[in-house]
């Protein structure tokens, strides 16, 4: 796998940010409008920063939309690659308005400057090693690279992935790529993230609603509503699959991001795994534990329509469906 989680924060509310990321700061804020596109954007104060736990990678490319509000920005982290609670190397806004990249602290090389105030979109690539090489670009153009030593802790690898940290300024249509597998493996170039909500029934119903008939419309919330409404199970084996608006754009489609805020309300152990439904077949995903609290325990990457194996089409995704599976 390459592509490892996109972000459009366009489907959560402030609060919703700790079901979705492992860690946050204190002052970030979730906007429903006025962002790169006329969707929502997550903005940051002091103090505040989103961390995302992943598995070991050497290479990591972090891109996304941001606009920097704050100067002077006296070193403010834009995209880290962190190893267990320790900085490996980031990109920062540097004290004069340029980019620098850092191992922790220690300055290995400067860029040129950035503006203020305006959206643009930036990639950043990395090698954590001794040797290890680097490269940042602004809108698809490459502004800084070279190599050096780019590995802080005892470890060639990160682990965490953290967007800023203690400054005023905003994100949006943000990707997180590794160096491994065949596909989404580099720079994936000016993005847009589009999140898509159920709009009608699927061919797997078995879920119990907690009202009406209509299974779709109790899971449709732009933002989760908790226990408002929803749909429950307690039988192993129950699947629910349900079709999604419909896409339309111009260009590839770089991968699916299942996801779907879930919760047990009994002792014991629950396992549950996504689904997506492509071709007339259900395709499962790896079983996952489902915490006592709602979080987005069950998220699912899908770089390929897995019925095929080719990349999504606008086609493909609104033929497709998606849910979950009560796995036991």
């Amino acid at each position: 796998m390459s592509l490892r989680a996109a972000w459009s924060f366009d489907h959560i509310a402030t609060a919703d940010l700790t079901a979705l990321f492992s860690t946050i700061g204190q002052h970030q804020t979730v906007h429903s409008t006025g962002g790169r596109r006329n969707g929502g954007y997550v903005s940051m104060g002091a103090n505040a920063y989103l961390l995302k736990v992943f598995d070991n990678q050497p290479t990591w490319i972090i891109g996304g939309a941001y606009r920097h509000h704050e100067y002077p920005p006296i070193n403010r982290i834009i995209f880290a690659v962190v190893d267990g609670t320790s900085l490996q190397c980031e990109l920062r806004w540097g004290p004069d308005g340029n980019i620098r990249i850092t191992r922790d602290w220690t300055v290995i090389a400067t860029g040129p400057v950035l503006p203020l105030n305006q959206w643009y979109y930036i990639e950043f690539k990395v090698t954590i090693s001794d040797t290890g090489t680097y490269e940042v670009r602004k809108d698809g153009v490459t502004i800084l690279s070279g190599s050096g030593d780019t590995q802080n802790t005892a470890n060639a690898y990160g682990n965490r992935i953290r967007l800023g940290t203690g400054y005023i300024g905003s994100y949006d249509d943000v990707y997180v790529c590794d160096g491994a597998g065949t596909r989404n493996n580099d720079f994936l170039g000016d993005c847009k993230v589009e999140a898509r909500f159920p709009n009608a029934n699927g061919t797997n119903q078995d879920w119990t609603p907690s009202s009406g008939s209509d299974h779709y419309t109790l899971i449709d919330d732009t933002t989760p509503n908790g226990d408002t409404d929803y749909l429950y199970s307690g039988t192993a084996g129950h699947l629910e699959t349900n079709n999604f608006q419909d896409i339309s754009l111009i260009g590839s489609i770089k991968g699916v991001v299942l996801r779907a805020s879930v919760r047990k309300d009994d002792a014991g152990s629950r396992m549950a795994a996504a689904v997506c439904r492509s071709g007339g077949t259900n395709y499962e995903g790896p079983a996952v534990s489902i915490t006592d609290t709602y979080a987005y325990t069950i998220e699912r990457v899908y770089e390929t329509d897995p019925a095929t194996g080719l990349a999504w089409t606008p086609t493909s995704f609104n033929a497709a469906e998606f849910g979950i599976k009560l796995v036991s």
